[in-house]
């Protein structure tokens, strides 16, 4: 733990007279108000609980009650304690920040320097450059004369400003390694590892956080940055200290966002174990919402699961990056379905997190990245902004979407016979580059497993050859090397020497061991029939009414869908009006027309719909709408896909698998756009038939 210059004085003044000390002598020693000196010495109560040592109030003063030994310790510790008056002055500034958004009451000016150890001009100077931070996400620092500075900021910015400074601040190697397999703190580590900015956080709040999500086993956390993880676990259990302490997010305060439904129930659940496990607080609406912001900003891989949530835009414009940089590049990457899967992913989460307002973790990786594919770099950002004119993508999300291309250029396959670990804590993208560099350019190489720093203890260290890091791994005992994604020629050389020294010691006979991470759950014969059969059943659903047919429509989009859905009545949809407004609404979000064809996916899930469904119409009388690149369009084709709420998971996959491949590839988007009944029935039919399969 760290202490301020003010916290370490007292401290030394109280076990310098065991006899006591009155309030009135410390404010004199101190030179600070009375207010100041009992916030001291409940800052100095803490400290004490850690050493099993007391603060006794009798009728001399205050005293430290303990054994001798654990006063020695004290005495000990605070000797060698890292005041905040040594931080640099970025880290000084975040501090500040912190200390200003949490704070309840004003501030003065000359006790933030005294519990900083600077001087009060320094603090001036500090403050003007976060008030121009500040005031360009709205939240005011105000002065009141005599009193001193207080700021106001709303409950989300705060939140995540808070946890991403205290994100930044802390190595994921060292955050990982306070927790054991049980996923409880390791009391002897936490006490140890002397980090002011995780102090902030209540530990007991921290362990049921990590807990939580770790124990939840419905989503693929496993599957998630280090980086990720930890902003998740460290801005849950903020969550909860501020809920406790009375601070909730209002619903002015939240951006209202489609959320897929999953993502919903683990906020929920998260928030319910804390509840249950670390204060009896009420989970509101609006907390929930806010927690599955976050939770659909981690880069999980995407399924095409049809869902309220379901963006055909997104999928349209994921292909349609694909297709521009490769033909700028020269290179045809259309077919990577790795490529694919990852840049959805990436690109959807980088859409759907809430940023926090100021600070993102530095990454000097990315900038050698940049410099190492500046023309690829150029291509993706400038494709980026023309597909979506209305985001801003960070820095940081456009040179991990160059990795993700930079990795499938390097992509290749080659049968060797060494196997190699890459902890890398950024992720599994940042990695594959690293990865596809190794096995280009070293053919021994057989087997590369890839992992984040909170899944390394899963790894049996025995079945590597050599294990390679994009990090430092403080207190890792095996053998690793350090290099970086884009292994420059002198670090090539260098593990081209060390893989030669492992060949010469290897064991002719050495079975390869073949490893494959992914865990298969078998299940019963009845459970694997019973799945069996429902897809079936859905599947037979869609196809009976599967048509394409020619309706006479008025050039209104709402006129033309109360036709439609009026010819769906009793058999698909119970109440019309109901789906029609969902239709409308979705159309009026965000464009939904397919650019250069004449067609729009027209989709959404209401509880009046009776089965899933999908039909596409031709109108007699084309309308004018927006395609997907904000340009006009004729919309002559109607995809129609609608489906029950709440829609279980096997009809959200094969709803799914149908509008994902409608933009798959130039031959998709051509049957789509002018296919027959025949030959698009036949089509959908290969697709069931592949989904059966699988």
């Amino acid at each position: 733990m760290y202490l301020s210059k003010r916290e370490k004085l007292l401290l030394t003044l109280l076990m310098n007279q065991p006899s006591g000390m009155t309030v009135s002598f410390l404010i004199e020693k101190l030179d600070v108000s009375r207010r100041t000196v009992y916030r001291e010495l409940s800052n100095a109560e803490e400290t004490l609980d850690n050493f099993g040592l007391k603060l006794v109030k009798d009728a001399k003063g205050y005293i430290i009650a303990g054994d001798k030994e654990n006063l020695d310790k004290l005495r000990n510790s605070i000797s060698e304690k890292k005041l905040l008056g040594d931080f640099s002055k970025k880290q000084r500034q975040r501090i500040l920040i912190i200390k200003l958004l949490l704070a309840e009451d004003e501030l003065k000016i000359d006790g933030l320097a005294i519990d900083l150890g600077v001087s009060a001009s320094t603090i001036q100077s500090d403050l003007q450059s976060i008030e121009q931070m500040f005031q360009e996400y709205k939240i005011e620092v105000e002065r009141r004369k005599s009193l001193g500075i207080i700021a106001h900021a709303d409950e989300i910015s705060l939140r995540l400003i808070i946890s991403g400074l205290i994100s930044i601040e802390f190595n994921e190697f060292n955050f990982f390694r306070l927790f054991d397999e049980a996923n409880n703190i390791i009391e002897e580590r936490y006490h140890s590892l002397s980090n002011v900015f995780l102090e902030v956080i209540d530990q007991k709040a921290l362990e049921i956080s990590f807990k939580s999500i770790r124990q939840y086993e419905k989503f693929r956390f496993d599957e998630v940055t280090d980086t990720q993880l930890q902003n998740l676990i460290i801005l849950l259990a903020l969550t909860a200290m501020r809920i406790k302490e009375g601070y909730t997010i209002k619903y002015q305060d939240n951006k209202i966002k489609q959320k897929r439904e999953k993502n919903k129930v683990l906020a929920e659940y998260l928030l319910d174990e804390l509840t249950l496990q670390y204060s009896n607080f009420i989970v509101t609406e609006e907390e929930i919402n806010f927690l599955t912001s976050q939770i659909e900003g981690l880069n999980v891989p995407l399924k095409h699961e049809f869902s309220e949530s379901y963006d055909i835009n997104l999928i349209y414009k994921t292909r349609e990056l694909i297709r521009s940089v490769s033909d700028e590049m020269n290179r045809d990457l259309r077919e990577d379905k790795t490529l694919y899967n990852d840049l959805l992913a990436h690109i959807n989460a980088s859409l759907s997190r809430d940023q926090s307002p100021i600070y993102k973790k530095s990454n000097p990786l990315l900038d050698k990245i940049y410099y190492e594919f500046t023309e690829l770099s150029h291509v993706v950002e400038k494709h980026l902004k023309r597909l979506f004119l209305d985001i801003d993508f960070h820095a940081n999300d456009v040179l991990y979407i160059v990795i993700h291309f930079a990795s499938a250029f390097e992509r290749t396959a080659e049968i060797n016979d060494l196997s190699i670990l890459i902890v890398c804590s950024s992720g599994v993208g940042t990695a594959k580059i690293l990865e596809s560099r190794l096995v280009k350019n070293i053919p021994e190489i057989n087997a590369v497993d890839i992992s984040t720093v909170s899944n390394l203890y899963k790894h049996n260290f025995e079945e590597y050859d050599l294990i390679l890091s994009t990090i430092f791994l403080n207190g890792f005992e095996q053998e690793y090397k350090v290099v970086t994604p884009l292994i420059m020629d002198d670090e090539m050389e260098n593990i081209k020497t060390i893989i030669a020294q492992k060949i010469s010691h290897k064991r002719s006979h050495r079975k390869v061991v073949s490893r494959n991470t992914n865990t298969i759950k078998s299940l019963d014969q009845f459970d694997e029939f019973n799945n069996f059969y429902r897809r079936t059943s859905i599947i037979n659903t869609i196809l009976r009414s599967f048509n394409v047919k020619t309706i006479k429509n008025k050039p209104s989009i709402r006129d033309m869908l109360e036709y439609i859905c009026s010819n769906l009545e009793e058999e698909v949809i119970l109440e019309r009006e109901s789906v029609v407004q969902k239709l409308e609404r979705r159309l009026n979000q965000a464009p939904i027309g397919i650019p250069d064809t004449q067609m729009a996916l027209f989709h959404c899930i209401d509880s009046s719909i009776k089965q899933p469904f999908f039909s596409i119409y031709d109108l007699e009388e084309p309308i004018n709408i927006q395609d997907m690149s904000h340009s006009n369009m004729k919309l002559t084709r109607v995809l129609l896909m609608l489906g029950p709420e709440p829609i279980d998971e096997m009809a959200q996959e094969i709803l799914g698998t149908i509008s994902g491949s409608i933009v798959e590839n130039q031959f998709n988007l051509q049957l789509f756009n002018d296919g027959s009944r025949e030959v698009l029935e036949q089509f959908i039919s290969q697709l069931f038939l592949s989904i059966l399969k699988n």
